[in-house]
This record gives structure tokens, C-alpha cells and sequence, in this order.
């Protein structure tokens, strides 16, 4: 009997999860870890990065049949917020957003299989990529609030283990 993988998704948020984690850990203002959650982080700090819910529909096609193996593409939602009495502008906090979504691009074309490939035996190819970008700057409470909110881009082949 073939045991097949239902989808890549559970993984892959996993995966960000824990490489945007260690890669942000000591990249906040002044060394300070810049948080990373699945979902929306409770309590919110000054700075972080919330890896969101798959955005519209995960699309799967069989890829050659009898083979067992099946295309999955989608796009996970990322959204980075700095919140900072020391971003006395608007600048400053969008160059801080922008300065904290450049780690992540950067991680990301250098990880470009989240380790997924090596680690687990029912991925033959996981590709990932930047999709979307969306920005609001806003006046916080004191000081500026700056939000980006992006896509990574997943494009997996998935296969059955016998």
C-alpha cells in the first residue's frame, strides 16, 4: 500500500516558522529578537513577523498519472510590523520594514527548499519565492507604525511512499 502526503502546507509554515526564528532571533533593534508567530502574535512586540493562513486556494494536479505524484502550488500570507517610539517618521520605520523584509527575502533565495527536499523523502521539488507586496504607514500611539504585507510563493511536487 502507498502511503501519500496530503499536502506540503503543514511543513512549509513549520519550516518559515522556524528559519525566519533563528534568522531573526538577534536582528531587532539594539540585538533584541524580532518575534516570528504563526498567525497573529499575541501581545505584539515593537518588532515582528506573523507567517499567516495559505492565501486563496492551494491548487493540486496530478503530475503524470500512475506515478502517484501530485503538483501543489499556493502562496502563505507573511506580514512584518514595526511599531516603534524610536521611528520618530514615517521613513524611518518604512526603511526599518523594508530593512527586516531584505533578511527574509535574502533567507529565503538562499533556502530555497526550506530544507524540506534533504529532509523529508516525499518532496521531489519544493520552490519558493516572493509574490506580493503591500505597505501602510500609519501614526501609532507614539511614534510610526509600518506594515508590509507579502506572499512566499511555494510550488511543490509531492509524492507517494510505498
Amino acid at each position: 500500500m502507498t502511503q501519500q502526503l496530503t499536502s506540503s502546507i503543514p511543513a512549509v509554515l513549520d519550516a518559515l516558522d522556524d528559519g525566519f526564528t533563528e534568522l531573526l532571533a538577534t536582528r531587532g533593534v539594539n540585538g533584541d529578537e524580532i518575534l516570528v508567530c504563526q498567525g497573529e502574535c499575541p501581545d505584539p512586540p515593537k518588532e515582528y513577523l506573523e507567517i499567516g493562513d495559505v492565501v486563496g486556494n492551494a491548487d493540486q494536479q496530478w503530475a503524470h498519472l500512475g506515478a502517484l505524484t501530485r503538483d501543489e502550488t499556493y502562496a502563505v500570507s507573511i506580514t512584518i510590523v514595526v511599531q516603534d517610539d524610536r521611528h520618530t517618521t514615517q521613513r524611518a520605520a518604512k526603511d526599518r520594514a523594508f530593512e527586516i523584509l531584505g533578511f527574509c527575502e535574502t533567507w529565503l533565495r538562499e533556502n530555497v527548499t526550506l530544507g524540506l527536499t534533504q529532509t523529508s523523502g516525499q518532496f521531489q521539488r519544493l520552490e519558493v519565492q516572493v509574490a506580493t507586496i503591500g505597505t501602510l504607514g500609519e501614526p501609532a500611539e507614539r511614534g510610526w507604525r509600518y506594515v508590509i504585507g507579502w506572499a512566499v510563493k511555494i510550488d511543490s511536487r509531492l509524492r507517494g511512499i510505498r
